[in-house]
């Protein structure tokens, strides 16, 4: 094996050199932190999950092996990557993996390719579907997007709402930040709310929760 990859690094040095980077070495490459955008302390206008968008684009024009997807939520979730397409049959050079609602397939598939190497995937969903991934995800870390839902669609919001074990299936996610646990606060929150409430009091009160929480979160964190 050792001579054949020789003979490989001979012939095609360009493509050795990075097999050895991404699955030998299993490293990032030079400078990827710089590609990284920037964004001022306390900037609003857009959605968090459009910054999330932004920052996964630029990683993904800086580390190739960074493949992407979505359980049928790409508007959504922001993770189309704008420098690639589609894998599909007839490109099998894409990046992006539509994995139509399958959340739990999708866990799957992202922790396999983990596991083999040479690739990085990230896969997205809602929020209130982590307990779908929760136990593939736990095997091997990867990227994972969970966008939070706080637009209210009749009868269908309260399975929209976070579940009560989020956090708790959070928390045992390998190598995600706890801090934004507190998040899922509102939304867990306003499925208490009686259902006949008009939907723009709805988005006001956990606005406001959120709010609140902004406010009150980085004296627990200091």
């Amino acid at each position: 094996m050792r001579i054949l990859f020789h003979r490989y690094q001979a012939a095609h040095p360009a493509e050795a050199a990075e097999f050895t980077r991404r699955v030998i070495k299993g490293e990032l490459p030079d400078g990827w932190q710089a590609a990284l955008p920037e964004f001022p302390e306390g900037s609003k206008g857009e959605a968090t999950r459009s910054y999330s968008g932004k920052v996964l684009n630029a990683a993904a024009d800086a580390v190739p092996e960074l493949l992407s997807g979505s359980a049928d939520l790409t508007p959504s979730n922001k993770t189309w990557l704008n420098s690639s397409h589609d894998f599909q049959h007839e490109t099998p050079d894409g990046r992006y993996i539509r994995y139509g609602v399958r959340e739990h397939g999708m866990a799957a598939v992202a922790n396999g390719m983990a596991a083999y190497g040479g690739v990085i995937p990230a896969c997205a969903t809602f929020l209130t579907f982590v307990g779908c991934v929760r136990v593939l995800a736990c095997v091997r870390p990867f990227v994972r997007v969970f966008s939070l839902f706080f637009v209210r669609l009749s009868a269908s919001f309260r399975c929209r709402c976070v579940c009560p074990c989020a956090q708790t299936c959070l928390s045992a996610l390998p190598s995600f930040l706890p801090v934004v646990l507190p998040s899922l606060l509102p939304s867990f929150l306003a499925s208490f709310l009686p259902p006949f409430l008009p939907s723009f009091l709805l988005s006001f009160l956990t606005s406001l929760l959120d709010s609140f929480l902004a406010c009150l979160l980085p004296s627990f964190l200091a």
